[in-house]
């Protein structure tokens, strides 16, 4: 069950096939350039296998993080997650799309269950935690502008 927030917080459930993520470009397009490199046929753009990526991801101390794409004002990360303490983010927002797995996520106190296909939108500045419930949950985590993890304010 979905609960409406009275917080700036907005959690959307939607049923998107999530097999690959595509890569808007190299270079001439838009300035994009991809967080890992491209095989030299392809031009102009990639994909990415989110199964694969996952797993490829730094450990960042209750979850790991992989860079998919990384554009001057947009990231895009594999994200598997198992307990992220309270943290927010003053450079930029995030919105994260559940792709398997369960978990809850607190934001500014109010807890929402999270699941496969659900949208969650993260504001600039809301104090966010994250915590799995089944034995993995991974999301992919659109960043703008774009993510630096230096940027993390954690939450005593």
């Amino acid at each position: 069950m979905i609960r409406w927030l009275a917080i700036p917080a907005i959690v959307l459930a939607v049923a998107l096939p999530v097999t690959a993520m595509p890569d808007p470009g190299q270079g001439g397009s838009g300035g994009m350039t991809p967080a890992i490199p491209l095989s030299a046929s392809t031009s102009g753009g990639g994909t990415y296998a989110f199964a694969e990526e996952v797993t490829k991801g730094e450990e960042r101390g209750g979850f790991t993080f992989r860079m998919v794409v990384k554009g001057p004002a947009f990231t895009v990360g594999a994200v598997a997650a198992s307990d992220i303490r309270a943290h927010r983010h003053s450079d930029g927002a995030h919105v994260l799309y559940i792709v398997s797995g369960r978990g809850v996520i607190t934001l500014d106190g109010q807890t929402v269950d999270l699941r496969p296909g659900l949208i969650v939108y993260v504001p600039r500045g809301v104090v966010h935690s994250v915590k799995k419930t089944t034995p993995s949950l991974q999301f992919i985590d659109f960043a703008q502008p774009a993510f630096n993890p230096a940027n993390i304010e954690w939450i005593r």
